[in-house]
């Protein structure tokens, strides 16, 4: 299993260093965009990394890899999280997020969340909307299968009512679903009597789901947003004096979208592959079909990388400090920010902040997530 991870993640690694630059703006966009946005504040903290975690942080597989709550202990957690969405524009959007994890054995946990982003209703000119919102709400296994391999699934209901405008008639509700999966692998190996490097590799493929139809008028279909996730993370653990505990971690996530990219089209001929397939033939045409060729293909790769320190003065109290990189090629999309936050927590109650650092030119800008959780691991 750790070879399966690492060697994707070395030719990633590798082949976005050596890739040379096409100037081209070609960004593949997609339908239901909330399911690309993380809402947890741990995970946004560290750039959005989710699909691997701590050993602490069990509401990462909430969202991003579901493989993530199991891991061959018994636990049961609730946590809420909330982040204005989109301030400097001052529409009033925000997200929300409740999730629930609770462990059948230590072998076997169930959860759910329910996600909701919502905004003020809008009028600009002839252009008015009301009650514009998406929703999803998900159902949630994981299992381990030794002591350092998980896996797990999720299934998605998913509303996104976007196009509700008295002024755009042939707009719709929409209503469908989409599916995750997942994988993790976490071990240790210790350097001292007090000193040990702990890992984490993991992998997910989310969002498995048809196309959608926004337009009543239309024989389009959009896709919704699939993606590959691939991701590590390395903790060195040092125990100190009287039972403190001090761990500095890196990781870096590395994602794809397995949508098609779309054509483009130079003096009247069409470049690249035709993009009107089918949401099982656009996942495996995503990895040969950008118009300009490979270079295009590893522009596609979202990068990610997180750093925290966690200080730990006794067993059930901590205290850590987040800080992460989120890059995008300028080509599609050209998302670059810092990120950083802290998380506190007590006993049986954490609480953790995540800022976007950012130009007040990006929707963004000025934004601050929080999370509050309640987690106890069962006897």
């Amino acid at each position: 299993m750790k070879k399966i991870i690492l060697f994707p993640l070395t030719v990633l690694l590798s082949l976005s260093v050596f890739s040379q630059t096409s100037d081209r703006l070609n960004a593949i966009t997609t339908a239901i965009p909330i399911l690309n946005i993380t809402p947890n504040a741990g995970e946004r903290a560290m750039a959005e990394i989710g699909v691997v975690a701590s050993e602490y942080n069990y509401e990462a597989g909430l969202f991003q890899n579901p493989a993530l709550l199991s891991r061959n202990k018994k636990v049961f957690g609730v946590k809420i999280s909330h982040m204005p969405w989109i301030r400097n524009f001052g529409t009033g959007e925000s997200i929300s997020d409740v999730g629930i994890y609770y462990s059948i054995n230590e072998k076997n946990i169930i959860a759910s969340n329910f996600y909701y982003f919502n905004t003020k209703s809008i009028s600009s000119g002839i252009y008015r909307t009301a009650g514009i919102y998406e929703f999803f709400g998900s159902i949630k296994y994981a299992h381990s299968f030794t002591e350092h391999f998980s896996t797990g699934i999720s299934l998605k209901y998913i509303i996104s009512n976007l196009a509700n405008s008295p002024t755009l008639q042939s707009t719709r509700k929409l209503t469908t679903y989409a599916g995750d999966i997942g994988f993790d692998y976490r071990n240790e190996f210790g350097l001292q009597e007090n000193k040990k490097i702990k890992y984490d590799l993991g992998l997910s493929v989310t969002d498995l789901g048809p196309k959608v139809l926004y337009y009543q008028t239309s024989i389009y279909k959009d896709f919704i947003p699939t993606n590959l996730k691939l991701g590590t993370m390395w903790t060195f653990e040092k125990l100190l004096p009287e039972e403190k505990q001090i761990n500095y971690t890196l990781a870096y996530q590395a994602e794809k979208m397995l949508v098609p990219t779309p054509p483009y089209y130079e003096n009247g001929v069409m470049l690249g592959v035709d993009d009107e397939v089918s949401a099982i033939e656009g996942i495996f045409q995503s990895f040969y079909d950008a118009p300009f060729g490979f270079k295009e293909e590893i522009h596609e790769i979202l990068h990610k990388f997180g750093g925290e320190i966690m200080y730990q003065p006794k067993e059930d109290v901590s205290l850590a400090l987040r800080a992460g990189y989120f890059s995008e090629h300028y080509t599609k999309g050209n998302r670059k920010f810092g990120t950083a936050g802290i998380g506190l927590k007590y006993k049986f109650l954490y609480l953790d902040l995540a800022y976007i650092i950012i130009s007040r030119q990006s929707v963004y800008a000025n934004t601050i997530n929080i999370n509050l959780g309640f987690q106890k691991m069962l006897d």
